[in-house]
């Protein structure tokens, strides 16, 4: 079974918030164009795969 959910910027703002972890948007586009790409390698491609 695969699953793979698409995580909408402003819904990781919303998650972060919730913890208690107040940025904006831009602060996490910002974050996504520097490290996504190095995530996205680490976790390869079956990542959610169980």
């Amino acid at each position: 079974m695969e699953v793979r959910l698409p995580l909408p910027l402003r819904n990781v703002e919303g998650l972060l918030f919730e913890r208690g972890i107040d940025i904006c948007q831009e602060t996490v586009r910002f974050w996504w164009n520097r490290f996504g790409a190095m995530f996205a390698a680490i976790a390869g491609p079956n990542l959610f795969v169980q």
